[in-house]
């Protein structure tokens, strides 16, 4: 399991598959689709079982709408619109490791992938910039999907101290302000991570604690992450591919080739 900083997977990855074991590579795969591509020949080359990690495939009630959605009864899907606005006191421990695409932006992609059944056809995306880190503060994405329906992407590092805190460690906390609405011709959804049914007040700040992502009781940990693990594990075991982290979806089809337009950050499908 490679759980190191982002910019060493690709290369830590190359020398894991290498012995044929089973591989996990917490997310970003890579730092690029080229890099990504490459482990996977890698991966075939030496018969190693490779995933990486799509955490909210594995919480609970994103996977319950996904069903849903999969099984038609939503119908038609017209639009799926995600938000993720960390703490911006995390922003200084990543700016300049990597990118927010990678970083954040990453869990929303998939999500829209996952729920549309749909790769993108067009992309419009946008990021604000308030420094001269590697990483914008903020990235937005307009895409249009094959079979039709329109994503809504953002993510950005504006959340102050004073928010409620929903992952709390004994050495960090903060909040990720997240949700995710699911639009179709007969339903629709809207699920946000903040609204906790445990919220604690104190003499400082309101605490949602975690009980979907990897929540911790009796010195285990819970929750998506260990149904993620659990699922790693049970592939290994089989050397079967996981149905629900599919390597192929991770990595997807060749890149779009982007020109510039209409100012100097906004992006568009050439």
């Amino acid at each position: 399991m490679i759980v190191t900083p982002d910019e060493q997977h690709a290369s830590q990855g190359l020398q894991a598959v290498a012995t044929g074991r089973p591989v996990f590579i917490e997310k970003p795969l890579a730092a690029s689709w080229q890099a990504a591509e490459h482990l996977r020949r890698a991966a075939a080359a030496s018969g190693s079982l490779l995933q990486t990690g799509l955490i909210l495939r594995y919480e609970l009630q994103h996977a319950l709408l996904q069903e849903e959605v999969a099984a038609g009864g939503f119908g038609e899907l017209v639009s799926l619109r995600a938000k993720r606005n960390c703490s911006a006191a995390w922003f200084e421990g990543v700016a300049d490791r990597a990118h927010t695409v990678f970083e954040t932006l990453i869990h929303d992609i998939d999500l829209l992938l996952w729920f549309s059944g749909s790769q993108a056809s067009r992309v419009m995306a946008m990021e604000r910039r308030f420094g001269s880190h590697l990483s914008p503060e903020g990235c937005f994405a307009l895409i249009q999907f094959a079979s039709g329906c329109v994503g809504i992407a953002e993510t950005s590092w504006f959340v102050p101290g004073q928010a409620p805190a929903n992952l709390i460690t004994e050495t960090w906390q903060g909040t990720i302000d997240a949700e995710l609405a699911v639009v179709g011709t007969r339903r629709t959804a809207q699920l946000r991570l903040l609204d906790a049914p445990l919220q604690i007040w104190g003499e400082q700040r309101q605490h949602c604690p975690d009980g979907l992502l990897w929540p911790q009781r009796q010195g285990r940990v819970l929750g998506a992450l260990r149904e993620e693990l659990r699922d790693f594990v049970t592939a290994a075991r089989s050397g079967i591919p996981s149905a629900t982290a599919s390597l192929n979806q991770a990595i997807g089809p060749r890149p779009f080739a982007w020109c510039k337009t209409r100012g100097p950050n906004a992006l568009v499908r050439g």
